[in-house]
Formats: C-alpha cells, sequence, structure tokens
C-alpha cells in the first residue's frame, strides 16, 4: 500500500538577472551594443505579434456585439412568431414554426452500461471511473543574492489522489519521480436513453441530455453480478471497486460510480420538426421576411454571417419544470448575454497585450538613456490600459446601439456621447 507519507520532493535551481532582457545577465544588459541587437532583432517579431493580436481583438468586439444584436432581433421576432401547442396533439399546421408547450417527460424503456450491466429508470446514466493516481505538485522559491541576481528554485513535490483523468508520470520532472498505470482500463461514460416523449412528441438527442434531476445509483444489489463473483469487483460504499482494499486504496486502484437522470415536467420552445423539434433560426427567419413588422434594415442586419454563426440567434430551449414562454425567453436571453460579455472581456484584455507589445520596441530603445526606462515603464502600462479600454468602450458602444438604431433610430443619438465618453477614458 503507497500513502501520500511516501511523497517524494526535488529541486532544481536555476539563476536569473533581476535586471535581464531575454534571459541575459545583468553585465550584458548594461552593454548598450547588446541592447542594440536584441532591439533590431526582436522589433519586427514583436510588433507584427502586437499589431494581430490588437487587430484580433477588435475583430472579436465587432462580430461580437454584431452577435449581440442579432439575439435581440431574433429572441424579439421569435416572441412575435412562437405558437403556444399542445402537448398530446402534432398539429402539421405547426411544422416548421417555432412552438411553446410543457408536460410530463417519459422515459420509453431503460438505458443500460454494457460493460457493467447496470441499468435504470432514466432518460440518461452516466459512468463514472476514478483511478487512484499520483500526481505532480510544483512549487518555485526566489531568492536574491548580495549582487542583486536572482535564485529560482523549483520543487516538486507529489501525492496520491483520485483522478477521472489519467495522469501521465512519464512527464514527472523530479529527481525520483513516481509512477502511475500506462492507461485507466475503464473510462467515464454517458449513456441516453433514445425514446423520450412529451406528449405525442419525442425528443431530440440535445433535449434528452437537459431532461431531469440528477441521482445518484447505489450498486449494492448487484452481489450477484459475475465480476463480484470471481473477485474482479467489490462492492463498497454503493460503488463498484477495483482494488485489494477500498478503505486502504493503492496506485491503480480504480471506483465505478453511477448516476442517473429521472425525468419529471419540461418547457418547450423551439422548432417543430414532425414529431421532435429543431432549433428555430430567428435571424433566418427575418431574413427571409416571416415578420413583416420588421424592416428590411433588421433584415440586413441579421444576414451578416458572424464568428459564432447562428450560436446568439437559435432558439432550442428545455427547462425543467412548467416554466412560462416568457420566462423561457428572458432565459434564453440571460444565458447569452454572459457568453457576449465573456468574449468582451477577453477581447479587451487580448487589446491591452497587444497595444503593450507595440510599445515594447521604445522600451528597449529609451533603456539606452537610464533616466527615461522607469518613467516609461510607467507611462507604457498606464497608456496601453487606457487605450485598450478606450478602444473596446468605442467599439462596444458603437456596435451595441448603431445597429439597435434598425429597432430605435433614436439611439444613433447615444453613440456621439458615447465615443466621447471612451476619448475621455483615454
Amino acid at each position: 500500500m503507497s500513502d501520500d507519507s511516501d511523497g517524494g520532493s526535488s529541486s532544481e535551481t536555476s539563476s536569473n538577472s533581476s535586471g535581464d532582457i531575454c534571459g541575459r545577465s545583468e553585465d550584458d544588459e548594461n552593454s548598450l551594443l547588446v541592447k542594440a541587437v536584441v532591439w533590431m532583432l526582436l522589433t519586427p517579431l514583436v510588433v507584427v505579434i502586437g499589431a494581430a493580436l490588437a487587430a484580433g481583438a477588435l475583430a472579436v468586439h465587432y462580430f461580437n456585439e454584431l452577435s449581440d444584436a442579432q439575439r435581440l432581433a431574433g429572441l424579439a421576432a421569435g416572441s412575435e412568431l412562437v405558437q403556444e401547442v399542445r402537448a398530446d396533439v402534432v398539429s402539421p399546421e405547426n411544422e416548421g414554426r417555432l412552438v411553446y408547450l410543457t408536460g410530463q417527460a417519459v422515459a420509453r424503456g431503460t438505458v443500460t452500461d454494457p460493460e457493467f450491466g447496470v441499468s435504470a429508470e432514466g432518460v440518461q446514466l452516466r459512468r463514472s471511473v476514478q483511478m487512484y493516481q499520483w500526481a505532480e505538485r510544483v512549487s518555485e522559491r526566489v531568492t536574491s543574492r548580495e549582487n542583486g541576481s536572482e535564485d529560482r528554485v523549483k520543487e516538486y513535490d507529489y501525492v496520491q489522489r483520485w483522478s477521472e483523468r489519467w495522469i501521465d508520470s512519464s512527464a514527472f520532472r523530479g529527481a525520483e519521480p513516481k509512477r502511475n498505470p500506462p492507461s485507466m482500463p475503464y473510462e467515464s461514460a454517458t449513456l441516453l436513453l433514445r425514446d423520450v416523449r412529451v406528449g405525442a412528441f419525442r425528443l431530440n438527442e440535445r433535449q434528452v441530455m437537459r431532461v431531469g434531476t440528477r441521482e445518484d445509483v447505489d450498486v449494492s444489489a448487484m452481489g450477484n453480478h459475475p465480476k463480484v463473483r470471481d473477485g474482479t469487483l467489490k462492492i463498497a460504499n454503493g460503488e463498484f471497486y477495483v482494488g485489494r482494499n477500498p478503505a486502504a486504496p493503492e496506485v491503480g486502484d480504480l471506483r465505478i460510480s453511477y448516476s442517473m437522470w429521472r425525468p419529471g415536467p419540461v418547457s418547450i420552445l423551439a422548432r417543430q420538426a414532425g414529431v421532435s423539434f429543431e432549433p428555430f433560426d430567428g435571424w433566418s427567419e427575418l431574413h427571409a421576411g416571416a415578420l413583416p413588422s420588421f424592416d428590411q434594415a433588421v433584415a440586413d442586419l441579421m444576414s451578416r454571417r458572424t464568428l459564432l454563426g447562428s450560436f446568439f440567434t437559435e432558439i432550442d430551449e428545455l427547462r425543467n419544470g412548467a416554466v412560462s414562454k416568457e420566462e423561457m425567453f428572458s432565459t434564453a436571453s440571460r444565458d447569452r448575454t454572459l457568453a457576449t460579455w465573456g468574449l468582451r472581456a477577453a477581447a479587451t484584455l487580448v487589446l491591452i497585450i497587444g497595444l503593450q507589445l507595440l510599445v515594447w520596441p521604445f522600451k528597449i530603445l529609451l533603456s539606452l538613456i537610464p533616466p527615461l526606462r522607469r518613467l516609461f515603464a510607467l507611462a507604457r502600462g498606464y497608456l496601453s490600459v487606457r487605450a485598450g479600454l478606450a478602444l473596446s468602450v468605442i467599439i462596444c458602444s458603437y456596435m451595441q446601439f448603431s445597429p439597435r438604431t434598425m429597432l430605435d433610430t433614436s439611439a444613433v443619438r447615444l453613440f456621439p456621447q458615447l465615443a466621447l465618453i471612451g476619448l475621455f477614458f483615454y
């Protein structure tokens, strides 16, 4: 048996000058010739990378805001086109339309794991396999020498833990690294029931994955399983166990647990496709002129492809429980708003990094004049952050409101003020 006290540790040391440039020593840094060579060699590459990052971030801002505008228009179109239908009847006249219904989800049959023969009367069965393994932890200590240089010491520590992911011990870097088994004999898996109904409708695979509430499956009653009888498997705490002693796990031991999703009442907002459903794309409907109350300018907006395709404009909602269609539209809008803001934050960060790289050559050039070096370092960070935020504010403001002028023409008057706010931050 192995335990955490068996874990080992090792270290390696490297030196780094506190004022180095590109890994050179402090003496080299003070050489004007070295600085000039570094500046000439790296400037083109750094500028190209910085420009690429900045341009990419601006493009992401543009398409992200365009997608957000399309999302608003698509949801607005869906709220006007939606048809509330009964779950027990499939009406041919609603074919291809956006429909809303509520009803009880029913599992037609059982879902079974063929590997171990575990069955459940649910819509989904998940097998979770964990292996007891060595894991490497890396820490770093930095110590300063009297001459101003630094010693960086990496320390490697090893602990044992349960992991659903196989840990490749061949990548361990310690002096005496531990070893894990070369692979996991069984993998985690999710199995879906193919026939799940809500009244007369059959749910598609994406919908089945969202149905029901999770429950643990206890395998204690499977004592007659062939692999239990021959000793390959043990049963402990309602789970299968592969190993000598569940109370004292060793590296390579497995524990296999199950969970199921039991169906209940659901609410659906999607396009009717035969006796099933598919995503409703408000973008396509508006572009095809399905809603006359939206003018051609909106249709032109919806015709522009974005980096995320129709992700923001598709309506394919399933919620557990009886949820009103108004609440489902609100939830769909909120979910996509979180994605929009995530992309805004990421693009702004990349833009700031790109601007920092663009001014990096000036840092090297001005470092030839020591009094200006520290002042420029402070100004570079300040200006890059301000410029990045300013450009992000301007682009987000424009794209957030200008496309929406197609829905509300008075909003265009907000852009000059928002642009001035962005310039003020700069």
